[in-house]
């Protein structure tokens, strides 16, 4: 599979796959604390914390990615 060029991609695809990762460090965070939790083990705080603010932050980013996509899409129309 080759690379997509640059010139190619959608505007906020890089925007898009930031909030991917972001929310995937989010949740696996949320889910070590579960787990350790489960198991009796305490974890540090940070990685709840890490759970709690993440995923807003890559739900922002989804929204603001939208917009963009929304706004260009009526400008070409």
């Amino acid at each position: 599979m080759s690379a997509v060029p640059a010139s190619q991609r959608p505007p906020g695809a890089w925007m898009g796959l930031t909030a991917a990762v972001i929310a995937v460090v989010g949740l696996l965070c949320l889910a070590l604390v579960v787990t350790t939790g489960l198991m009796g083990v305490v974890v540090s705080p940070v990685f709840t914390w890490a759970g709690l603010v993440l995923l807003p932050i890559a739900f922002a980013l989804l929204v603001i990615v939208l917009i963009q996509q929304f706004t260009r899409r009526v400008r070409t129309s």
